[in-house]
């Protein structure tokens, strides 16, 4: 099923016009990357722009502790600054101060040394039984021990340090304004004698929650979010909901639970069904811990605006890529269709087309348009020459037909020569006609280009028995060709041209008897074929320079002005050797010019005539 499929989709895309296949390739190759970058890259930059502004609240979150930290700072320093006040110890015990003997100069001078906090009212509770307090929202019971007070309790089990109060947590009992007690929070530290340790009072500083709320309520990360601070019992000490302060629930002690043991960090947090993210950190004062509750929507705002960034960025990168392709895919098929559009018009047959356009352009299209217009005027110019030719041919033809002989006639005219010499007990006339007889049918056979080696030696052999009776035994002949090639196709009279040559010119000239060795055998991818004669030599130089003669008109003249070459004037005062350069000639045009025939000689010694061909015999196909 799926390669049914594959394979009608790939019918589908093959029978597609070149620029709707253009276009479809160039939407593929750049859509796609972007679309997998972009789903890849997705999920990276919304984890990217998620910390990112986490980074930036919990910044905002850090920036802010520090801000109450220095708040809560000025109140330890306020309170130690008084704990190490010498005159104000004592005073609280009662000693007499030189040259300060009223109760209104003591008053006057504690007044001055605990105002310096304008932020928060300050109170001293004398172990005299007396009380000093100044910028009070309420006034203390003057009746109060501190020892009594729960503040103490709490200060004298923190080993006698700075401690914090919870808001709404001041056990001081109010004489005057008491509801302005509520939503206060204290820091409470034990006053001693340096000297005696003895306990001398209980300094309180009180301050409002508001002073404090109002520090980090300015900070909107969100139009929702808020803050609150938990002190590490897990006490609210300050939120926008005034009726759950100093107090504690399941959600902030589960809350406190999880940040307790942290400096600073975040977490998401479900309260009320709603999502939240919290980002807290703490207060190096005192411990306590500010908390900024942001709601999960709203916090994920920021990475929905990067996804539509990023949705519409993707867009419109597709929207111009795609009509890049479409502007890229015209460019290139609208040539190429015009193009094929004058092939099918040539194809058809009308010679005259042209591509009129882009001829000027330097691309592969403008020299396509060049080639293409070339190759008409060529077809035209061929076709005249063809039709010229034909007429040539069938003229030729005519003539032959008129001038032919009927080969059978001239079989059965040396068969009827034959008889007659055998019953007149003529032998030699007998053999010379049976030889002629065999050399004729392949010399007139012009159906058969090719023969194998084995029939070129039997032409051969029907040639040297003319050639004995004619000179009398003069030549003999010797064969000595492996048997593997004597299979192997060559052109038909290419080894008796050369044999006849080392008759003319090697062994008719020679005083006495003459041998002519044919040989050959194959090495590599080529056949040797030689053919050696003991006779008078040639001018080995000569020769050679005829062939290379053949080698630089072979490269410089056409495949169908050959003939004219052959027959020139110029071609024949090279020599009387023909034969040698006519087959020669004709292997360079078979088999390429690195094959044909070298010649060995030395006068009064003989000739080797060497042939190289190739044997593979693919090269023959057009003979046949």
């Amino acid at each position: 099923m799926r390669i049914r499929v594959f394979h009608s989709v790939k019918d589908w895309f093959g029978n597609l016009k070149i620029k709707s296949k253009m276009l479809i390739m160039l939407l593929l190759a750049t859509t796609v990357p972007i679309g997998v970058m972009g789903f890849s890259s997705f999920g990276k930059i919304l984890e990217m722009t998620r910390n990112e502004t986490n980074t930036y609240f919990a910044s905002i979150v850090d920036q802010t502790a520090n801000n109450l930290d220095q708040t809560l700072s000025n109140l330890r320093s306020n309170a130690e600054f008084i704990y190490g006040d010498k005159i104000i110890q004592k005073i609280l015990k009662g000693e007499s101060i030189y040259s300060i003997d009223s109760m209104n100069q003591q008053n006057e001078i504690i007044l001055q040394k605990i105002s310096i906090n304008k932020n928060a009212g300050t109170c001293i509770l004398a172990a005299t039984g007396k009380i000093y307090w100044y910028n009070m929202s309420f006034y203390p019971d003057l009746s109060t021990d501190f020892r009594k007070t729960e503040e103490y309790e709490k200060c004298k089990n923190n080993g006698y340090k700075l401690t914090w109060i919870p808001t709404d947590h001041i056990s001081l009992e109010a004489s005057i304004s008491p509801e302005k007690k509520k939503d206060t929070m204290a820091a409470v530290m034990v006053l001693k004698d340096f000297n005696t340790g003895e306990e001398v009072g209980l300094l309180e500083i009180v301050m409002n929650e508001k002073s404090i709320y109002d520090v980090y309520n300015e900070v909107k990360m969100t139009p929702n979010s808020y803050g609150f601070i938990l002190d590490p019992d897990g006490y609210i000490i300050s939120h926008e909901n005034k009726g759950i302060l100093g107090k504690r629930n399941a959600v902030y002690s589960h809350i406190n639970n999880i940040i307790c043991n942290k400096d600073s960090g975040s977490f998401t947090y479900s309260m009320n069904n709603k999502k939240y993210r919290l980002l807290f950190n703490t207060l190096h004062t005192n411990n306590w811990k500010i908390v900024f509750a942001i709601p999960m929507d709203e916090l994920l705002m920021y990475s929905e605006s990067a996804k539509h960034l990023i949705i519409r960025t993707t867009i419109l990168c597709a929207v111009i890529l795609l009509l890049m392709s479409m502007l890229i895919s015209g460019g290139i098929a609208t040539p190429i269709e015009n193009m094929a559009s004058v092939i099918t018009r040539i194809g058809e047959g009308d010679f005259s087309a042209r591509i009129s356009r882009y001829g000027k352009r330097n691309d592969e299209i403008g020299i396509m348009a060049k080639e293409i217009n070339t190759m008409a005027r060529k077809i035209t110019r061929l076709i005249d020459e063809n039709i010229h030719s034909m007429l040539k041919t069938k003229e030729a033809e005519l003539g032959a037909l008129q001038a032919q002989i009927d080969p059978h006639f001239l079989y059965n005219t040396l068969d009827t020569i034959y008889f007659l010499a055998i019953k007149q007990n003529s032998s030699e006339i007998g053999s010379i006609a049976l030889a002629l007889g065999d050399l004729m049918r392949i010399s007139i056979n012009t159906g058969k280009n090719l023969i194998t080696i084995k029939e070129e030696i039997t032409y051969i052999e029907n040639y040297m028995v003319i050639q004995k009776i004619r000179f009398k035994d003069k030549v003999n002949l010797e064969v000595n060709i492996d048997e593997e090639i004597y299979s192997k196709m060559i052109p038909k009279l290419t080894l008796q041209p050369l044999v006849e040559n080392a008759m003319v010119h090697g062994i008719e000239e020679k005083m006495g008897k003459g041998k002519i060795t044919i040989s050959g055998f194959q090495k590599g991818d080529c056949i040797i074929l030689k053919v050696a004669d003991d006779g008078v030599g040639l001018d080995e130089e000569y020769v050679n320079n005829m062939l290379s003669f053949n080698l630089e008109n072979y490269k410089t003249t056409r495949d169908h002005d050959i003939s004219l070459l052959l027959e020139s004037e110029s071609y024949k005062k090279r020599g009387s050797h023909v034969g040698l350069k006519n087959v020669d000639l004709r292997i360079k045009l078979i088999y390429g010019n690195e094959y044909g025939i070298s010649v060995r000689s030395k006068k009064g010694l003989g000739t080797t005539v060497y042939m190289r061909i190739r044997a593979d015999e693919n090269s023959l196909m057009d003979l046949c």
